[in-house]
C-alpha cells in the first residue's frame, strides 16, 4: 500500500536537499578553480561564499521564507563573515608597498 505520510515527509526536505546539492556543486567548482590556480587563497573562497550566503538571506526575506530559515541563514552568514575576516587578516601575505606609495596606479605628489 502507498504510504502518503512518508511521501509528505520527503517533500518537506526537498528544498534542503536542493540547497545541499547546490553547495556540493559549488564546492566542486571551487576545487576545480583552485587546481587551475585561479583562486589559490582560502580567504577569497570564503569571501565569495560569505557573499553568496548573505545574498541568499536577502532573497529568503524578500520571498517570505519562514522566519526560522531567514534567522538561521543570517546566523550562519554572520559566523561565516567573522571567520572570513579572521582568515583574511591572518593570511600570509607580504608586500613591499608602504603608505608612502599610496596608490600605485596614480602616484600623488611624488616627484
Amino acid at each position: 500500500m502507498y504510504d502518503r505520510s512518508r511521501k509528505e515527509k520527503n517533500d518537506k526536505y526537498q528544498p534542503v536537499k536542493a540547497l545541499v546539492k547546490f553547495y556540493q556543486n559549488l564546492a566542486h567548482l571551487f576545487r576545480n578553480l583552485q587546481k587551475n590556480s585561479v583562486m589559490k587563497s582560502l580567504a577569497l573562497l570564503l569571501l565569495f561564499v560569505t557573499t553568496l550566503v548573505l545574498l541568499l538571506v536577502v532573497v529568503f526575506s524578500v520571498m517570505d521564507f519562514p522566519y526560522s530559515w531567514v534567522f538561521f541563514a543570517t546566523l550562519f552568514g554572520q559566523v561565516l563573515l567573522v571567520v572570513t575576516v579572521y582568515k583574511i587578516l591572518r593570511e600570509a601575505y607580504h608586500t613591499d608597498k608602504t603608505f608612502e606609495d599610496f596608490y600605485e596606479d596614480y602616484p600623488i605628489g611624488r616627484n
